[in-house]
């Protein structure tokens, strides 16, 4: 069951405010800005509700409650809660006192945001809130910062945000955890029927493609969580 948040300004006493959105999980910021996200499954009526105009309800979307408006502002953007190493678990999203910085897969948004080609990027976004709430102009207060790929494919070791990209391989997504190269040489698979390696690795291991040499990798494994390079 989800369920929709709802916001109390405790200063100033005032009225409790239903967002009417679902909301996954938030983050507070200094000035009065809350930024959740709502799965669009979960809003509206049955089979839920198309949250950013990408002509499916699959997605989660980036809103913001601004305290001082006493508004739910949508981002109209997909979000994806930063789980990689360089972020803190607790912060899907960074929240200051006027702005909200998140990260978007171009494959959720359906859309070439880092106009270089293609969609198949992760997309570091903020969204000036307090602009948008006063020009009403919510492209101009959005603006793309950086873009990165995700992880790598399991085939070629190309760079790949989602399986579609890699051809028939796995598109293999780090999940903030210490990764060791076991030193051991393999054979990926370049079959995009059969993913099964022709020199595997040891159970636990994975074989990392070498990009300048192709059918040839190297065993690595996944250690676990990690906090720092060591």
């Amino acid at each position: 069951m989800d369920a929709d948040i709802n916001c109390f300004d405790a200063e100033h006493a005032s009225p409790v405010v239903n967002t009417t959105r679902a909301a996954e999980e938030f983050v507070l910021g200094p000035g009065g800005i809350a930024a959740f996200r709502t799965r669009e499954a979960s809003q509206g009526s049955a089979g839920g509700t198309d949250l950013n105009g990408d002509g499916d309800r699959t997605d989660g979307v980036l809103h913001v409650y601004d305290a001082g408006m006493q508004g739910v502002l949508s981002s109209g953007q997909a979000v994806t809660p930063c789980n990689l190493e360089a972020c803190d678990p607790r912060v899907p999203y960074r929240v200051l006192a006027d702005t909200v910085t998140f990260l978007t897969f171009e494959g959720d948004q359906q859309e070439d945001l880092n106009v270089d080609g293609d969609q198949s990027d992760l997309v570091l976004q903020v969204l000036n809130v307090r602009q948008a709430t006063m020009t009403g102009d919510l492209d101009g207060a959005r603006h793309v910062l950086a873009a990165t790929t995700a992880g790598v494919c399991t085939t070629t070791g190309s760079a790949c945000a989602s399986d579609p990209d890699c051809d028939g391989g796995t598109c293999f997504v780090p999940p903030g955890g210490c990764i060791r190269e076991v030193g051991t040489a393999c054979v990926p698979s370049t079959s995009p029927i059969n993913n099964d390696d022709p020199v595997p690795c040891a159970l636990g291991q994975f074989c990392q493609p070498l990009v300048a040499f192709p059918g040839q990798g190297l065993c690595q494994q996944l250690e676990g969580p990690c906090a720092t390079n060591d």
